[in-house]
């Protein structure tokens, strides 16, 4: 014997032909399992179907932000400045300021001020000469090999003026240049003589 809804459908054509699991086999399908169902896995949405359906939907954004994107990141030239990028931006600059450690504005101002003071007090140990004793030190200057200031034939340049400026004088084969006195020797020499030339046998600046 069938049941009434079974003749019907197949008979009279009155009712629909119910072919459910439960009608069938008088009990309901067991879970799927086995090799297939370890391989697919369980769904994360209502049926595999259903997952297909999202992938697909997802797929053809990533596609459209690909095709944004462009080659090489070229699409990426334009983006606007997002204001709650300030906050991260300023966190990683004061990360990065707290690795570097560097003085704050008093400790720097303290630092100079310290520096300024030991500067100060290097110059304020320094024996820095006149002027005057500067020209002087060059008029010493020793310009060759021979004798020191200060002494006779000395050769400086102060001796190589005073042949220009001081009183000098030749006699016999010895010339005489004298200090700024006119009279005191600052050095000698030997001068060579020609019967033809005209003698020049003294100088005396005024």
């Amino acid at each position: 014997m069938v049941s009434a809804n079974v003749y019907d459908a197949l008979i009279g054509g009155t009712d629909y032909l119910q072919v459910d699991v439960t009608d069938w086999k008088n009990a309901t399908a067991p879970a799927m399992t086995g090799d297939a169902f370890a391989r697919l896995g369980a769904p994360a949405g209502a049926s595999v179907s259903a997952d297909l359906a999202a992938v697909k939907v997802d797929t053809a954004a990533t596609l459209v932000d690909t095709a944004e994107i462009g080659a090489a990141g070229a699409g990426l030239t334009a983006l606007p400045w997002n204001a709650a990028w300030d906050a991260e931006v300023q966190s990683e600059c004061a990360d990065a300021l707290v690795a570097y450690d560097p003085p704050t504005y008093a400790e720097l101002v303290s630092l100079l001020a310290a520096a300024d003071d030991s500067v100060l007090a290097a110059l304020a140990a320094l024996t820095i000469p006149t002027a005057t004793e500067n020209a002087d030190a060059l008029l010493a200057r020793d310009i060759g090999s021979g004798s020191g200031a200060g002494t006779l034939n000395e050769r400086t340049v102060r001796a190589a003026l005073r042949f220009i400026r001081n009183k000098w004088s030749i006699s016999g084969s010895t010339l005489t240049v004298t200090k700024e006195n006119d009279s005191d020797t600052a050095w000698t020499a030997a001068v060579s003589t020609s019967a033809g030339a005209d003698p020049v046998v003294g100088n005396d600046p005024t």
